[in-house]
């Protein structure tokens, strides 16, 4: 086995120039082609990132909103039912005011009635006292 160093100088020779050529048409490209691509999916993973940021922010603002609006509602539940218990009191208080007058009316009309009653008794009364005295007396 002979070393021949001039077939050793051509190879290293022609494994440079391979390394060159391919150094500038495939692995510089290729090289470029990854990093752009690393580079979209970090901003893609960025978008994502600020994405879900403003999801959760605009699902904590309708979680605001909602809590506010039923608040809004209970608050007006509540006037209504303040409303309507003012209402039933005034309600129940004319009820027991025209009870009230109702029964005074009724006590003044019984009364009246009854003078007029025992009046028509004491005319009647004296009627028949008189005609009865008018028959003793006659007698």
């Amino acid at each position: 086995m002979n070393i021949q160093i001039s077939v050793i100088i051509w190879t290293v020779i022609c494994f440079v120039a391979l390394m060159l050529i391919l150094r500038n048409l495939l692995f510089k490209p290729l090289l470029d082609v990854m990093d752009k691509r690393s580079e979209r999916l970090e901003n893609a993973r960025k978008k994502k990132a600020e994405i879900e940021e403003s999801i959760r922010e605009h699902d904590e603002k309708i979680a605001k909103q909602q809590v506010q609006y039923l608040e809004n509602q209970k608050r007006e539940v509540a006037e209504k039912l303040v409303e309507i218990q003012e209402d039933s009191k005034d309600a129940v208080a004319r009820a027991k005011k025209k009870r009230i007058t109702d029964v005074e009316a009724f006590r003044v009309a019984t009364k009246e009635e009854c003078e007029k009653a025992v009046s028509n008794v004491s005319a009647n009364a004296k009627n028949i006292a008189e005609k009865f005295a008018g028959q003793i007396i006659a007698r």
